[in-house]
């Protein structure tokens, strides 16, 4: 099944790539400068993003419950921002209503003292990759995310503990960024000092992270680099940190994407991968660790301006720990799959966009697993932002 997937996406690819590239589009006229004596002291934006979904399962047997987040799951974001015009101090506040409840996802005091030299502090938004910038409701093709990056929505959910870095990644800490724009292209440099992925037992728990203490008092450490250009954009993000209580077990996160729009088509990709310390009974800890990585190919294809054909693939790999029907685990007596465990998805979607800018998707994802049922899963979805 995956084959005639994969060999479907080579034809879809290669016959839209074959197509003339549209003119990039003109930069945006630049804003104001802070000194400017006309302008408002401060200056405010607010924004909201709103949406439904359905997801069925349709998997063998049928009594299978193996996606926790199937059925109607809704998802609602509130975000704003101040700007003092003189001083180059803004201060940025988000919430979020969804999967998780009711969360603070950034509450950041933003500093800009150079054009080209920026920095951060408080509750963050760690971009570790482009898509951790957009992982609203409404800001993707299909209803779910890339399987690197998913958090919701994902078959054996449980048994995989989501994907290598859920989005978002949000943290406590700070964030220098120094931005170059060349003309033809912009470049940027961000480090981070995080206060690091929670855990407990053999894994991160990507819940537990998201509360405010630091359950080590150790910090971690990330930097990302970014590239765009009109017609091609590069990412990547690496980070690093101890997530248990006792600061003895580490993990490594690196992640490279990228970005292309060949006329009406736009093409994305992402590898990522994580290096997991754990323990293993009997051991005095952090000399064992296994290895999740995966990778995503996605294709957008503009057919008029408000109907767009999505084709995508991705696959998630779990080796050097087994899988249980609560999460990853060393010992094998609690097992239900060897040491070794992937997962392949295919995904076909149709999204149209209304007049008032209300977004209508709908989308079918083939799961093959190596270890458990494959599984079908239909979505569909209404959203707004503004």
């Amino acid at each position: 099944m995956m084959s005639r997937l994969v060999l479907l996406a080579c034809v879809f690819c290669g016959v839209l790539g074959a197509q003339a590239a549209d003119p990039p589009a003109p930069r945006t006229a630049p804003a104001p400068r802070s000194g400017d004596a006309d302008a408002p002291l401060f200056r405010w934006r607010v924004g909201a993003s709103l949406g439904a979904g359905y997801s069925a399962l349709l998997v063998k047997p049928e009594h299978d419950r193996s996606m926790p987040n199937a059925g109607m799951q809704g998802e609602f974001a509130l975000w704003g921002r101040v700007t003092h015009r003189d001083s180059g101090v803004s201060a940025n506040l988000r919430v979020c209503w969804g999967c998780h409840g009711l969360e603070l996802e950034e509450a950041a005091l933003a500093w800009r003292p150079l054009p080209v030299f920026s920095v951060r502090a408080g509750r963050l938004n760690v971009h570790a990759g482009s898509f951790n910038a957009r992982h609203d409701f409404n800001t993707r093709a299909t209803l779910t995310k890339p399987l690197t990056r998913m958090m919701g929505g994902m078959v054996r959910q449980t048994e995989f503990n989501q994907g290598v870095l859920p989005a978002p990644y949000v943290d406590n800490g700070v964030n220098a960024a120094l931005e170059l724009d060349f003309g033809a292209a912009a470049m940027r440099l961000d480090g981070y000092v995080l206060a690091g992925l929670k855990g407990v037992g053999n894994d991160i728990a990507f819940d537990r992270s998201r509360n405010f203490p630091d359950n080590n008092g150790e910090p971690s450490f990330g930097a990302t680099f970014g590239l765009e250009t009109p017609l091609l954009s590069l990412h990547l993000a690496y980070l690093w940190g101890n997530y248990d209580a006792d600061a003895r077990r580490s993990y490594q996160i690196a992640s490279a994407d990228f970005g292309a729009r060949l006329g009406p088509v736009t093409l994305e990709g992402e590898i990522a991968w994580r290096q997991t310390q754990f323990t293993r009974a009997g051991s005095p800890g952090g000399e064992d660790q296994f290895w999740k990585w995966g990778w995503w190919l996605q294709a957008d294809w503009n057919i008029v301006d408000t109907l767009r054909l999505t084709l995508a693939a991705d696959s998630l790999n779990v080796k050097g720990i087994y899988l249980a029907s609560f999460g990853p685990t060393p010992n094998a007596a609690l097992a239900v799959t060897d040491d070794n465990n992937r997962v392949i998805r295919g995904t076909l979607g149709l999204s149209y966009t209304t007049v008032g800018g209300v977004l209508l998707r709908l989308s079918g994802e083939y799961w093959e697993f190596s270890d458990f049922n494959d599984a079908w899963v239909v979505q569909a979805g209404i959203g707004w932002a503004f």
